[in-house]
Protein backbone atom coordinates (compact mmCIF):
# COMPACT_ATOMS: atom_id res chain seq x y z
CA UNK A 1 0.00 0.00 0.00
CA UNK A 2 2.34 2.12 0.66
CA UNK A 3 3.94 2.26 -2.72
CA UNK A 4 0.44 3.47 -4.25
CA UNK A 5 0.92 7.00 -5.91
CA UNK A 6 -0.14 9.19 -2.77
CA UNK A 7 0.79 12.31 -4.01
CA UNK A 8 -1.63 11.89 -6.37
CA UNK A 9 -4.82 11.02 -4.37
CA UNK A 10 -6.84 14.43 -3.38
CA UNK A 11 -7.30 14.82 0.56
CA UNK A 12 -10.41 12.94 1.88
CA UNK A 13 -10.74 14.12 5.63
CA UNK A 14 -8.59 17.11 7.13
CA UNK A 15 -9.04 17.64 11.14
CA UNK A 16 -7.32 19.26 14.01
CA UNK A 17 -6.91 19.07 17.21
CA UNK A 18 -5.54 20.17 20.49
CA UNK A 19 -4.70 18.19 23.98
CA UNK A 20 -1.99 16.55 26.05
CA UNK A 21 0.09 19.83 25.11
CA UNK A 22 0.17 19.27 21.71
CA UNK A 23 -1.69 20.29 18.20
CA UNK A 24 -2.66 17.21 15.68
CA UNK A 25 -3.39 17.22 12.73
CA UNK A 26 -4.72 14.34 10.44
CA UNK A 27 -5.43 13.94 6.82
CA UNK A 28 -6.61 11.20 5.47
CA UNK A 29 -6.95 10.06 1.55
CA UNK A 30 -8.86 7.15 0.18
CA UNK A 31 -8.49 5.67 -3.04
CA UNK A 32 -11.00 2.73 -4.13
CA UNK A 33 -8.97 -0.48 -5.02
CA UNK A 34 -9.42 -3.77 -7.36
CA UNK A 35 -8.05 -6.83 -6.93
CA UNK A 36 -3.95 -7.40 -6.57
CA UNK A 37 -3.32 -6.27 -3.13
CA UNK A 38 -3.58 -9.67 -1.27
CA UNK A 39 -6.65 -8.63 0.42
CA UNK A 40 -9.86 -10.49 -1.01
CA UNK A 41 -13.26 -8.23 -1.01
CA UNK A 42 -10.50 -5.03 -0.36
CA UNK A 43 -13.04 -1.98 -1.60
CA UNK A 44 -10.80 0.64 -0.11
CA UNK A 45 -7.30 1.56 0.84
CA UNK A 46 -6.56 5.02 3.45
CA UNK A 47 -3.91 6.64 4.08
CA UNK A 48 -3.83 8.89 7.66
CA UNK A 49 -1.21 10.90 8.91
CA UNK A 50 -0.91 11.94 12.16
CA UNK A 51 1.47 15.27 12.48
CA UNK A 52 1.76 16.27 16.00
CA UNK A 53 3.88 19.78 17.19
CA UNK A 54 4.39 20.22 20.83
CA UNK A 55 3.66 23.10 21.88
CA UNK A 56 6.40 23.22 24.49
CA UNK A 57 9.51 22.37 22.48
CA UNK A 58 7.96 22.86 19.03
CA UNK A 59 9.31 19.08 18.55
CA UNK A 60 7.19 18.06 15.12
CA UNK A 61 6.60 13.77 14.83
CA UNK A 62 4.73 12.54 11.88
CA UNK A 63 2.93 9.04 11.91
CA UNK A 64 1.32 7.59 8.74
CA UNK A 65 -0.94 4.68 9.42
CA UNK A 66 -2.25 2.64 6.42
CA UNK A 67 -5.85 0.56 6.26
CA UNK A 68 -8.16 -1.56 3.93
CA UNK A 69 -11.85 -1.76 4.35
CA UNK A 70 -14.24 -3.80 2.42
CA UNK A 71 -16.40 -1.25 2.71
CA UNK A 72 -17.21 1.39 -0.43
CA UNK A 73 -17.32 4.78 -0.63
CA UNK A 74 -21.29 4.34 -0.81
CA UNK A 75 -20.95 2.43 2.71
CA UNK A 76 -18.66 4.96 4.38
CA UNK A 77 -17.68 8.27 3.71
CA UNK A 78 -14.05 9.36 4.14
CA UNK A 79 -15.35 12.03 7.32
CA UNK A 80 -17.09 8.75 8.57
CA UNK A 81 -14.00 6.43 8.47
CA UNK A 82 -11.81 9.33 9.97
CA UNK A 83 -13.94 9.41 12.71
CA UNK A 84 -13.77 5.49 13.52
CA UNK A 85 -9.79 5.83 13.40
CA UNK A 86 -10.31 8.64 15.61
CA UNK A 87 -12.27 6.68 18.26
CA UNK A 88 -10.26 3.62 18.17
CA UNK A 89 -7.46 5.22 20.13
CA UNK A 90 -10.31 6.65 22.75
CA UNK A 91 -11.40 2.58 23.16
CA UNK A 92 -7.35 1.91 23.31
CA UNK A 93 -6.00 4.68 25.46
CA UNK A 94 -9.27 4.18 28.09
CA UNK A 95 -8.48 0.28 28.49
CA UNK A 96 -4.87 0.73 28.50
CA UNK A 97 -4.44 3.60 30.85
CA UNK A 98 -6.14 1.47 33.14
CA UNK A 99 -3.46 -1.21 33.13
CA UNK A 100 -0.72 1.55 32.87
CA UNK A 101 -1.75 3.67 35.43
CA UNK A 102 -3.99 1.56 37.73
CA UNK A 103 -2.21 -1.70 37.77
CA UNK A 104 1.23 0.12 37.02
CA UNK A 105 2.24 -2.65 34.11
CA UNK A 106 4.67 -0.59 33.13
CA UNK A 107 6.94 -1.29 35.96
CA UNK A 108 6.15 -4.55 35.96
CA UNK A 109 9.59 -6.77 36.06
CA UNK A 110 8.24 -10.42 34.71
CA UNK A 111 9.55 -10.71 31.09
CA UNK A 112 10.36 -14.41 30.76
CA UNK A 113 8.72 -17.73 30.40
CA UNK A 114 4.89 -17.22 31.17
CA UNK A 115 4.85 -14.77 34.02
CA UNK A 116 4.38 -11.90 31.57
CA UNK A 117 0.87 -13.50 29.98
CA UNK A 118 -0.24 -14.59 33.36
CA UNK A 119 0.06 -11.36 34.70
CA UNK A 120 -1.50 -9.58 32.17
CA UNK A 121 -4.61 -11.77 32.14
CA UNK A 122 -5.29 -11.40 35.79
CA UNK A 123 -5.08 -7.94 35.62
CA UNK A 124 -7.22 -8.29 32.72
CA UNK A 125 -9.70 -10.34 34.83
CA UNK A 126 -9.53 -7.92 37.68
CA UNK A 127 -10.27 -4.50 35.45
CA UNK A 128 -13.59 -6.49 34.27
CA UNK A 129 -15.00 -7.24 37.34
CA UNK A 130 -15.07 -4.03 38.45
Amino acid sequence: MKALPWKQVPVADLSTGTGHGRRERRTLKTTAIDAGIGFPGAEQVLRMTRTRTDYKTGKRSTEIVYAITTLTVADASPALIATWLRGHWGIENRVHRVRDVTFDEGRCRARTGHAPQVLATLRNIRYRHW
